[in-house]
């Protein structure tokens, strides 16, 4: 227990850098010896400052203390460098965060095709669709998506594999108590159930604009590789991605628009050199003789259309004879389908009216008294669970 509150001590209380903290374990070999050294022995490290010295010298363990019972009582788990359960393909990395504040149940990381979905906070609606899509499938074939849960692409990647029953392991550059973007603290929620929300950062810390590109590092360490779904040129997606390719993961990216300045980031990644990706199986089919458990998904009939093609992202309906022939579509349904359980109140509302064949946006808002931003936002959201098909014309219609 003594090593924790000293991992604390050092990473939390008193900031000492990763590069300060791999210096001082090259000298002293332990955790335990560093935190017992003399102010002498701290003045004979090199690149060690005077200042950090004398830091290490206050050996002062209350906060440490204190932190460590606000986890106990939060049930948040502490993984330190060095304890059996802390991965090892992240402590493998050059970077490594020695500590790991953790909500839920971490899978077991080293046996896991653990998948990287990273893209744009301002994401349109093709990288959504694509996010969610492809998450949902990855999930489906039994991998594990790690995700920072930022608005756009993270929040809908993390959607995607929930729904389809997967884990999902979220990297805040937070505290794992603190709930951000504020609307995501049910999102957190679902993750910890079923997978891990978690963070160097000790609780109560709060989001700083500076942590997000830091974390980064950890979300493709945890990795065997990294799918950039939208980025532009100067997304911290792309700083993801750099992460991996230093730490000898695999980059996968989708396709986008040529006259897309959101997609300029990937296309130039696939450019470069990184793998085009357009569905889940491009990266499963890399990574099944390393992970025997990983499997072959249901064919669904967004994935392949009748001919044995895939169709584009924007969810062209199947062919004639797919998983769904004998749905209405465009129409009344001969009796109204009951809403899914894990809808909010407004998407079982909306269902309901598309149910009974009304699939205009606009009026669905009409009728509901809701804004049609909202009626889109809860739309997008449904078809990401695979529910609904927006089409043209400001509609949608039920799958």
């Amino acid at each position: 227990m003594e090593q924790i509150y000293y991992w604390v001590w050092i990473c939390s209380v008193l900031n000492i850098s990763r590069l300060r903290i791999a210096r001082l374990l090259d000298r002293f070999g332990s955790i335990d010896r560093v935190y017992k050294a003399r102010r002498e022995e701290y003045y004979n490290i090199e690149g060690l400052t005077r200042a950090e010295a004398d830091r290490l010298c206050s050996k002062d363990l209350t906060q440490a203390r204190a932190i460590v019972a606000r986890c106990m009582e939060k049930s948040i788990d502490i993984l330190v460098y060095g304890d059996p359960r802390f991965p090892e393909r992240l402590a493998s990395i050059d970077d490594v965060p020695y500590v790991l504040y953790v909500r839920g149940e971490l899978p077991p990381v080293d046996r896991c095709a653990c998948i990287a979905v990273v893209g744009s906070r301002t994401a349109s609606e093709y990288g959504m669709t694509a996010a969610g899509r492809i998450s949902r499938d990855l999930a489906q074939y039994g991998a594990v998506v790690v995700t920072g849960i930022a608005r756009g692409i993270d929040t809908a990647a993390a959607k995607g594999a929930l729904e389809a029953g997967g884990r999902v392991i979220a990297v805040l550059g937070c505290g794992v108590d603190v709930a951000y973007p504020p609307e995501n603290a049910g999102l957190m929620e679902r993750i910890a159930k079923s997978g891990a929300v978690i963070s160097e950062y000790a609780p109560g810390s709060a989001a700083i604009a500076s942590h997000f590109p830091v974390r980064n590092r950890i979300i493709s360490g945890l990795s065997v590789a990294a799918l950039v779904v939208e980025a532009g040129t100067r997304s911290g997606a792309l700083i993801t991605a750099n992460h991996a390719l230093e730490q000898g993961r695999d980059v996968f990216a989708v396709p986008g628009s040529i006259f897309d300045r959101g997609s300029e980031g990937c296309n130039a990644l696939i450019k470069s050199g990184a793998r085009l990706c357009d569905r889940a199986g491009d990266i499963i089919e890399e990574y099944r003789g390393f992970y025997g458990f990983l499997r072959i998904a249901p064919k669904k009939a967004d994935e392949r259309d009748g001919d044995g093609k895939r169709p584009a992202l924007s969810g062209a309906a199947p062919a004639e004879g797919g998983a769904d022939k004998g749905v209405p579509r465009g129409g009344a349904a001969s009796a109204p389908r009951p809403a899914p359980d894990f809808f909010s109140e407004n998407e079982k509302r909306i269902y309901e009216l598309l149910s009974k064949g009304e699939g205009g946006i606009d009026e669905i808002a009409r009728q509901l008294s809701m804004p049609a931003a909202a009626v889109m936002s809860a739309l997008t959201d449904m078809e990401l669970a695979g529910y609904v098909r927006q089409t043209a014309g400001r509609r949608a219609e039920l799958i």
